[in-house]
């Protein structure tokens, strides 16, 4: 694949849990006239009812094509990309997109770091000794009381350390007006051809991702209270 084809995806790059997911999906659904939504097939954006989107580029292939010392554009060339006009990529990648130009780059983010790690636990909670962190850079005895909060801290850390680097570098959109409607950034990025179907779309997401900080460890949840004290969430 090369840099001309690049060109013509939307790179959508996010922490887990960000709705990097539902945001490729609202955007396919103003651009293609042939868009058909009849709900999601689970409690994330990754699947709905007519097509399913392609797994997201993760931390872990960021790892590993950076030991194989190939281009971008050597990487895509024997990747099959079911849904080639919109990929999703880990945060990390950022660092690698953003050293060749002319590609549409989209960070989609949630302003609420409460939020943040919440969607984070319960995406990646199954498989805590794979969830996004930084090679080295986290390290938390698992003989800790605290082994989990502390880690998926750490974790989210590192992450929005590579997200605040490139937040006014690149297209930026805040999830969290969007999940109440407000599409005010989403129209930068995208134009809008259909406004009941992105009500749809967004109502069936409210409606299986329900926030509930009850779920959390309590020590993750004394540390929000404490240090990010505003646990509140109201879907619009």
């Amino acid at each position: 694949m090369d840099k001309t084809q690049l060109a013509k995806i939307n790179f959508i790059f996010y922490i887990p849990g960000s709705a990097g997911s539902l945001l490729s999906i609202l955007m396919k659904s103003q651009i293609d006239k042939n868009f058909q939504f009849n709900g999601f097939a689970t409690n994330n954006a990754h699947s709905y009812c007519i097509d399913a989107i392609a797994d997201t580029h993760t931390w872990h292939e960021y790892q590993n094509f950076k030991k194989m010392n190939i281009s971008l554009e050597e990487y895509f060339k024997d990747k099959n990309l079911r849904d080639s006009l919109f990929q999703r990529c880990d945060v990390s990648w950022l660092d690698e997109f953003t050293k060749m130009k002319n590609l549409n780059l989209i960070l989609c983010y949630i302003g609420d770091y409460n939020i943040k790690l919440f969607n984070l636990y319960k995406k990646e909670y199954n498989t805590i000794n794979e969830v996004v962190t930084k090679e080295n850079n986290i390290k938390v005895p698992k003989t800790h009381k605290d082994y989990e909060t502390i880690f998926f801290i750490k974790s989210l850390n590192v992450a929005i350390q590579i997200e605040n680097k490139h937040m006014d570098k690149i297209n930026s959109i805040n999830i969290l007006p969007v999940l109440k409607k407000d599409y005010k950034q989403f129209s930068k990025i995208c134009k809008i051809t259909n406004h009941s179907l992105l009500d749809k779309i967004i109502n069936d997401y409210n409606a299986r991702n329900i926030i509930d900080f009850d779920i959390l460890p309590k020590s993750m949840n004394r540390y929000l209270q404490k240090h990010h004290n505003s646990i509140q969430y109201t879907h619009g």
